[in-house]
């Protein structure tokens, strides 16, 4: 039953660890590329419209 519990609180400890960023990227920030709008040409011409302008 100790040996259960120990089990149990390590993987609870890793994913904690995973969630944080210990041990690497995110799972959250996977694919994500914050650098994207940065490196746009001209990012000023983009213009959003309103869901209703369809």
């Amino acid at each position: 039953m100790r040996g259960l519990f120990i089990l149990i609180l390590l993987v609870n400890l890793a994913f904690f660890a995973l969630g944080r960023g210990w041990l690497g990227v995110p799972p959250a920030e996977t694919g994500r590329t914050p650098g994207q709008v940065a490196r746009q040409m001209q990012p000023d011409a983009i213009i959003v419209l309103p869901p209703s302008a369809r």
